[in-house]
């Protein structure tokens, strides 16, 4: 006999499906849940997350009642989430019944795309340059680099219509980019093709999963924190081995050669106008309204800054601890003041300081025999994992966030 579940349960099993599908991390979503539990007086319901799967659980002993939640892809919407965090809190607080939230978690699953499809393609183009400015490249580094971010953010939206395309979506963009990326660097010498290939994947490398991952460790959600990094590094090989593949192929194509750039330095002072393109590529590419666009560019500068000053005086691994310690404060104190989710200016910030591009490059020397750069660069990728890791709980122990997103 199947037992319909009541109101309350109902409430809970939409909100999960809902901050499960947006890309919340184990740790803030369980919390969040719980919260709402003792709020609807469902003392008994515990919770599970995986990166696939919420396992919701009501009742004690042979009367226990087991709900599962599959979702097999997550998606980063910061206006959803901020929407979800407010369902939240006015739960909590008493102001929102079971009744009226349930029809507010119905409303949101009608919502489409904020951001039109082209507005995306030019979005990405741009964190590919703004990316290409970041790592160190000239002006012919970010030109190309900013054209093949539109050829990823074009093919990720032809994936997207195909299911049985969406796998290859990650080996056949780092393919398509490498077999470019090659091609230009034969015929123009001189170009920097590591440095534009990492920049035109940056947003397909998976340094923030890695990221919530050692987060999720950290905080002792061990299956899911196991899970996601599982899923970040078979991620990252399928990205690595699409290049692997691109580049022989480049190689036996007969190229004119001859054409060296010149030495086309950018001025001083660009990385102030790639962080106000950043902050529109973030607003965009993370479903941001655009009101929030100003949070998020104080969350980019409070982070890079903070990064860049802490490397420079303690090394690169400290400096992710400072900027993350930054990030993480800001974040924190606009959710006090302004009843925001710490995840609006929190996500932002820390995707200048992930180091997937980092991971990227330390596999790259792996493929190319030189194991002691490629050692020592996955030696590096996971200190600054877990500085940013670290600098996060050592920001929500000086500052509590009181907010459960």
């Amino acid at each position: 006999m199947t037992v319909a579940p009541d109101i309350s349960t109902r409430v809970l099993l939409a909100l999960a499906q809902a901050l499960h599908e947006h890309g919340t991390p184990a740790h803030r979503l369980e919390d969040s849940l719980a919260r709402v539990a003792r709020a609807l007086e469902l003392h008994t319901a515990q919770f599970l997350s995986t990166p696939t799967a919420m396992h919701l659980a009501f009742g004690d002993g042979a009367g226990q009642r087991v709900y599962l939640c599959r979702a097999t892809s997550e998606r980063v919407d910061l206006a959803t989430l901020g929407q979800l965090d407010e369902i939240v809190d006015d739960i909590v607080a008493g102001r929102l019944a079971a009744t009226g939230a349930l029809a507010r978690l119905e409303a949101l699953r009608t919502l489409g795309n904020r951001h039109s499809p082209r507005a995306k393609r030019w979005a990405s183009a741009t964190a590919s340059g703004t990316a290409a400015v970041f790592l160190g490249g000239g002006l012919a580094e970010l030109v190309l680099a900013s054209a093949l971010g539109w050829v990823v953010g074009a093919l990720a939206q032809w994936s997207a219509r195909m299911p049985r395309a969406r796998p290859m979506h990650a080996p056949l963009a780092a393919f398509c980019v490498a077999v470019l990326v090659s091609l230009a660097s034969a015929a123009a010498p001189g170009l920097s093709d590591g440095l534009v290939l990492v920049s035109a994947l940056i947003m397909l490398v998976p340094g923030l999963t890695l990221t919530v991952a050692m987060t999720e460790l950290a905080s002792g959600h061990v299956v899911s924190g196991t899970a996601r990094l599982a899923g970040g590094m078979t991620l990252m090989f399928t990205i690595l081995f699409g290049a692997a593949l691109g580049r022989p192929l480049a190689a036996a194509l007969p190229v004119p050669v001859g054409w060296p750039l010149p030495a086309l330095e950018l001025p001083p002072g660009t990385w102030l106008a790639c962080l106000a393109a950043t902050t529109i590529a973030f607003t965009i590419l993370l479903e941001a309204r655009s009101r929030d666009a100003g949070w998020i560019a104080v969350a980019c500068g409070v982070g890079y800054g903070a990064a860049r000053l802490g490397a420079w005086g303690l090394g690169p691994e400290l400096g992710a601890f400072a900027g993350a310690v930054a990030v993480g404060l800001a974040s924190n104190a606009v959710a006090r003041r302004f009843r925001r989710p710490a995840t609006l200016m929190r996500l932002p910030g820390l995707l200048l300081l992930v180091p997937g591009s980092l991971g990227f490059r330390s596999l790259d020397s792996l493929l190319m025999a030189d194991t002691i750069a490629g050692t020592d660069g996955l030696f590096r990728v996971g200190l600054v994992t877990v500085a940013l890791a670290t600098g996060l709980f050592a920001a929500d122990l000086l500052l509590p966030t009181r907010r459960a997103l």
